[in-house]
């Protein structure tokens, strides 16, 4: 049985890092269920990231657009944000684009073997910024590989996540209606937190990530060179307080539509979406259950200053040269924008909600 969802939005403008995503059309679409259809395609969606390049392949009802059932799911990491951060030269490098090339010419080839005649591709928010990635995108991803990868905007990239939240969280059946949902989409360079608001979609992102916070604890707050020194580890409570200011510095204040959703008592509840070594499963090991408050991932935090990468490594960390400053990036927005809690839903990426933007798929 499937559930539908149709979401509208007005066209609309505001200041700064916030934005009314202005929907073309009616978005319809349905959930995961147990339907047969005569008209059923399999499709493949990769979303070509600042650390990690996902891929899911699925069967949809081409007529439709509903989503029949999930077939194959990857993920490879691919340091994109990271090797720009250390050339500090606005490019990415050949060296890193080439296994970014690499890594999705595998993916293509798994969802290929899973029965793919449809793709669609989208690259965020380190394609926006790097000189040598639209090139790269052109001449190595849609010329060699054959996937036209779209660069998007944030506020596109905030759209697909929400759709992506929105999936999850009626598949857990959290939610009973969309506005109760705030997603929160956290990559390597990059955020988007996005709600229905009077039926628009709002998005506040910022340029903030697991790549470029830790590159800001390297070097502004620590004082090192990036490009030589890619961990903080050993990080002192001190640096971790000193990298939430800069933060706090960094985004200035957060928009009314998002702060005014926790003080009625209809609050809405915010799914924080990503893999396992993403900034949300970092909270999700480090705080030891899928949910949190800021004040319990401060405590996750202050437990973790003073350790080193192996003495992470070992307790059972992802990511060990980021966690720190990822939780504290999580941390000082939910601070700032008073949410009171965020719940992890593990998900590939935006992938299902690429899958329901029938935009995406338009023209195949």
């Amino acid at each position: 049985m499937f559930t539908a969802l149709s979401v509208w939005s007005c066209h609309g403008h505001e200041p700064a890092k916030y934005q009314t995503v202005a929907f073309c059309s009616q978005i319809s679409f349905f959930f995961l269920g147990a339907v047969q259809s005569s008209n059923a395609v399999v499709q493949a969606a990769y979303d070509i990231g600042s650390g990690l390049i996902k891929c899911q392949v699925v069967e949809v009802d081409h007529d439709t657009g509903r989503i029949l059932h999930v077939i194959y799911e990857g993920e490879r990491k691919c340091l994109l944000r990271q090797s720009m951060a250390m050339r500090n030269d606005g490019k990415v490098g050949a060296e890193a684009l080439a296994k970014c090339a690499e890594e999705v010419r595998e993916l293509k080839h798994e969802a290929e073997m899973h029965g793919a005649i449809s793709h669609a591709a989208i690259a965020t928010a380190v394609f926006r910024e790097a000189l040598d990635g639209p090139d790269f995108l052109q001449a190595v991803i849609h010329a060699e590989l054959g996937l036209d990868a779209k660069i998007i905007s944030q506020e596109m990239e905030g759209k697909l996540g929400y759709l992506t939240a929105v999936a999850l969280a009626n598949t857990a059946g959290l939610c009973k209606k969309t506005r109760h949902v705030i997603a929160w989409d956290s990559g390597g360079g990059s955020f988007q937190i996005s709600g229905m608001v009077d039926g628009a979609l709002q998005v506040w992102g910022g340029s903030l990530g697991s790549a470029s916070t830790t590159a800001i604890m390297v070097e502004r707050i620590q004082g090192l060179n990036f490009a030589e020194i890619q961990s903080p580890n050993p990080c002192t409570l001190q640096d971790c307080r000193a990298l939430a200011k800069q933060i706090e510095l960094e985004l200035g204040s957060p928009p009314h539509w998002l702060v005014s959703r926790f003080c009625t008592q209809d609050a809405p509840v915010v799914i924080g979406i990503g893999s396992s070594m993403g900034a949300f499963g970092n909270c999700f090991q480090a705080c030891g259950q899928n949910f949190w408050t800021p004040q319990q991932l401060w405590l996750a935090v202050e437990d973790m200053a003073g350790s080193t990468d192996d003495h992470l490594a070992n307790a059972g960390y992802s990511t060990v040269s980021s966690i720190i400053p990822k939780l504290v990036l999580v941390y000082t927005i939910m601070n700032i924008a008073q949410i009171p809690t965020v719940r992890f839903m593990e998900s590939n990426g935006s992938c299902a909600g690429m899958h329901v933007c029938r935009e995406l798929w338009d023209g195949q």
